[in-house]
């Protein structure tokens, strides 16, 4: 397959230099390519480690999803992973024997699926579904991606997700932004258990060219709406309007945005 050097349906790879170049970045607390969302994934790891509650990646089995450039590959090497598993619609190759890469198709055809301590998704279920990277089109992509995740990672677990904030729009077929109507549905099945990054001010950003991601610290738990499901199936919602509605009426957002 051909290496391709900007972000397409493809082959990437990342050399063993060029991966340990990026682990002293993460050492260093360096920024890479999303700047602010970097710091605020360093402070929630920092404050999961210092809290006791199971959300750091000493020690643990991370899997990373949707990634095209060993960034947050580096992280988990620089935060002492136990096991860092990369899972993407693209082929990688990334030359580090602590690293392992794994299609999506790959990871769907396995008989017995690995699980997972804590999962990173940065930058990434804003994608899903608009056909950017290969991935096939589906207006609620990114939804059935938050609910697949419930089965990557193990019960308890932690999905640190970062996704771009501000007013609700589509920007096509680049990305998604989550505001007051589409966040409360994305979050829908996990507990939010922590956040760095969120503010007033950002959720209720109108300008569509804006392109903050908080992290969200969620737990594998069900949620305060556990038993449905945007997979489809008999578990199904109503209707995506009443659902979303149930759903921007009961998210605290005094807490969250503490």
């Amino acid at each position: 397959a051909e290496a391709r050097d900007h972000y397409s349906f493809g082959f990437y790879r990342a050399t063993r230099l060029e991966i340990d170049n990026l682990v002293k970045m993460a050492k260093a607390r360096r920024s890479n390519y999303y700047g602010d969302t970097d710091q605020f994934l360093y402070q929630a790891l920092a404050d999961g480690a210092a809290s006791g509650r199971g959300w750091n990646l000493k020690g643990k089995d991370v899997v990373i999803i949707g990634s095209l450039e060993p960034w947050y590959e580096a992280v988990c090497l620089a935060e002492e992973a136990a096991s860092c598993t990369t899972i993407e619609y693209n082929r990688l190759d990334f030359e580090h024997p602590r690293l392992r890469t794994l299609t999506v198709d790959e990871y769907s055809s396995m008989e017995e699926k690995p699980t997972f301590d804590v999962a990173l998704s940065i930058s990434s279920f804003e994608h899903d579904g608009l056909g950017r990277y290969g991935d096939p089109l589906d207006a609620n992509g990114d939804l059935q991606a938050m609910d697949r995740m419930r089965r990557v990672v193990k019960p308890s677990g932690f999905l640190l997700l970062a996704v771009p904030v501000g007013g609700d729009v589509i920007k096509w077929n680049a990305h998604r932004k989550y505001g007051r109507v589409r966040l409360p549905v994305l979050l829908n099945y996990w507990s939010l258990v922590a956040q760095v990054g969120l503010t007033q001010q950002l959720l209720d950003d109108p300008n569509p060219d804006t392109h903050i991601q908080p992290v969200f610290v969620l737990k594998n738990d069900g949620g305060k709406h556990a038993g449905g499901s945007w997979g489809g199936g008999d578990r199904t919602p109503r209707s995506g309007r009443q659902e979303a509605s149930a759903l921007v009426d009961s998210l605290d957002w005094d807490s969250m945005l503490k």
